[in-house]
């Protein structure tokens, strides 16, 4: 069971997962990208119900195995999930989007407005928009009367009551006496409410205290003549972004990059949009959390200006793609460059290195004629081989699987994953179709993260989107259950073996629980008492060929069981409700921790049994807890009542915390866990 699918199906109560990610979205609607903006579910105060939300993973297990089976047809297509939202909490009026160029209003009172590449959306609500071929008129305004403020550059009377005069600049001004004078409306202590660029204004002809103001940071709108702002576009998924830049990873999240290079950030357990972490024109961080390991557009990149068309970096290892289709290469963080173009190549879409030998890396880069081909290096970039593989579609994106031979090409009909020998002469040989339903047009970024179990794509104006990594012939990736991690396993481990499902499983020679299948991935309990340095999980498919993988074995080996956003599985006790930006913990509050890999309890307790809700079997392991490396109080260590192979860790915080982010980590036996990130917030 695929882990994002298990947490977004199979959880009780789908309003859970929209309040995480700021309410759904229809996940790449063509006609506009439409979403239901904010709308919260119900808060949760059952502690049982809200735990069948943070181990929906596991809660699959009610549910009717699948049967085994190795073909390669067990998917027609991925499920594709949103990844948060498309709202940007910029400090301004409300929430923010995208750069909206202009806005106008209609004879039957519907609205219009065009974004950046030229593209037109019509609502008669406010609440969705439909993409429209509506022509654009020409800039309406008057010249600046000689009263009006400097910095005016579109000054707009009302059609029915011309002492009412609206005037745009800096920011947004009103006149009531004709333009004699002005009285500005949209700046507080120095700061704009709607974004620093302003670009049209729209006035309503049956009231004069309706305006729409379109700037780089949405539509906004005030029904009281500038005195109040409200966002106006929150219905129109326009949030452009470009590639993803890191995954989450402790306190960091997912973190993007926009087309002006500032990044964006989806802080674990956030839940209304994201956050600026930096400005292109400001590379300095923003808040302490960015440290040395912080990703950020390296310094030796920003001399290519707008030549720049895709760039990846791993170390001190740069490869860049220009406009003019020159793929340069530097192994010296871009003190010196080496530098190839071929005959007709036209400007590099998308740059990927492999992390772990970074002389080799592939290009996608759309030549001449707008064709799609795939280069490859093995030298560093000194030479570049074409191996395109022959489609009748041009390719979107690219993610290779480097450690499987395999590559997705997406194009704009279908995914198709392939095999692909990385240092072989001959193309990708596709393996298996999937369809891209759910995936909306304009993907400029594709990659898998860390675990290789997920892929991640990234769309023009959409937000991000991810879907179990597909798997073809007999390859499986064995991942722990808890953070999708190759750490060491320990006894009683909850582990996932993503690939075609199995019928059978053994580890170390005796029998290990399959807890349940799914079309990707086949959820195993280690038993409790397996021994040694090493387990070897073997497994049978449905053609009978028996394969393996193996693990390092420790007594212990804790890990906090994640969200695929970054957010940790930590619940308040005293209500059951997940600790996020909404309902952060609080000084001397007792939550509770859900993790995998504290091993041996007593009194013993059989693999792939259900826990009792009455007196469950305590951790063996000394259990110890850190907030910000401060040691907390731990009330209980067990397992977790009612499910199965999960821990449930009960610790106090300190009377003192800073707000904020904080780092989270269990102990067990002096073996530190994953780091986590929680919220904290006094009452």
């Amino acid at each position: 069971m695929t882990r994002q699918r298990t947490i977004r199906q199979h959880i009780v109560g789908q309003d859970m997962l929209d309040q995480r990610s700021g309410g759904q979205r229809s996940g790449g609607q063509r006609s506009g990208g439409q979403r239901s903006g904010g709308q919260r579910g119900p808060r949760w105060r059952a502690a049982r119900l809200v735990l069948s939300v943070v181990l929906g993973m596991w809660s699959a297990f009610l549910l009717p195995a699948q049967p085994a089976q190795d073909g390669d047809d067990i998917l027609s297509a991925l499920e594709w999930t949103p990844f948060g939202n498309t709202r940007l909490l910029a400090g301004v009026a409300g929430y923010a989007s995208g750069p909206v160029s202009r806005v106008w209003r209609h004879a039957d009172r519907s609205v219009s407005i065009a974004l950046d590449d030229g593209s037109t959306y019509t609502t008669v609500d406010f609440l969705s928009w439909t993409a429209s071929n509506v022509e654009i008129p020409p800039p309406a305004g008057t010249a600046p009367p000689p009263d009006a403020p400097r910095d005016a550059w579109l000054v707009l009377p009302h059609p029915t009551q011309p002492m009412v005069v609206y005037a745009l600049g800096h920011q947004v001004y009103r006149s009531l006496d004709g333009g004699r004078s002005f009285a500005a409306l949209s700046r507080f202590r120095g700061v704009s409410l709607l974004g620093e660029s302003l670009r049209d204004l729209a006035l309503n002809a049956q009231d004069p205290d309706d305006l729409l103001v379109a700037s780089e940071l949405g539509l906004w709108r005030s029904r009281d003549g500038g005195l109040s702002w409200i966002p106006a576009s929150d219905g129109l998924d326009n949030l452009p972004m470009t590639r993803i830049l890191a995954f989450p990873e402790g306190t960091r999240g997912l973190v993007v990059q926009q087309p002006s290079g500032a990044l964006l950030e989806w802080l674990p357990g956030a839940v209304h949009g994201w956050r600026f972490r930096a400005h292109p024109a400001d590379e300095r961080a923003t808040d302490a959390r960015a440290s040395g390991d912080f990703p950020r557009k390296p310094a030796a990149l920003n001399g290519f200006g707008n030549r720049l068309t895709a760039w990846d970096a791993v170390g001190p290892n740069l490869y860049v793609g220009l406009s003019n289709g020159r793929l340069l290469a530097s192994g010296d963080e871009g003190r010196t460059w080496r530098s190839f173009a071929s005959p007709d190549s036209g400007a590099p879409r998308q740059l990927i290195i492999n992390p772990a030998d970074a002389r080799m890396a592939l290009a996608l880069v759309i030549d001449a004629v707008g064709q799609a081909r795939l280069m490859r290096t093995l030298n560093g970039g000194l030479f570049w081989d074409d191996l395109s593989p022959a489609t009748t579609a041009p390719l979107e994106a690219i993610a290779p699987d480097w450690d499987h031979n395999a590559i997705v090409l997406l194009d704009e009909r279908q995914l198709v994953l392939a095999s692909f020998d990385f240092r072989g002469a001959a193309p990708p040989n596709p393996m298996r179709q999937l369809a891209r339903a759910g995936l909306p047009d304009g993907i400029l970024d594709l990659r898998t993260d860390p675990s290789g179990t997920l892929l991640y794509a990234v769309s023009q104006r959409h937000g991000v989107f991810y879907a179990p990594m597909p798997s073809a012939g007999g390859s499986r990736k064995l991942r722990h259950a808890a953070d999708l991690s190759q750490r060491p396993a320990a006894p009683g481990d909850l582990l996932s073996l993503h690939g075609a499902p199995v019928r059978a499983l053994r580890a170390n020679g005796r029998p290990a629980p399959v807890l349940a299948t799914a079309p990707q991935a086949t959820q195993v309990q280690l038993p409790y008492d397996v021994t040694g340095t090493q387990v070897t999980v073997d497994w049978e498919s449905g053609a009978g060929a028996p394969s393996q993988s193996r693990l390092t074995l420790q007594r212990v080996s804790p890990a906090i069981f994640l969200h695929p956003d970054g957010s940790p599985f930590v619940l308040h006790a005293d209500t059951g409700a997940l600790v996020d930006e909404n309902l952060p913990a609080a000084p001397g509050q007792r939550i509770q921790v859900m993790v995998s890999g504290l091993g041996a309890v007593r009194p013993d307790w059989p693999a792939g049994l259900p826990v009792p809700a009455e007196a469950p079997p305590q951790v063996v392991a000394a259990i110890e807890a850190r907030l910000d490396q401060v040691p907390l109080r731990v009330e209980r260590a067990t397992l977790a009542p009612g499910y199965t192979g999960i821990y449930l860790v009960e610790v106090v915080l300190p009377a003192l915390i800073d707000e904020g982010l904080r780092e989270l980590r269990v102990i067990a036996d002096g073996i530190s866990s994953n780091p986590v990130a929680i919220h904290a917030a006094y009452p």
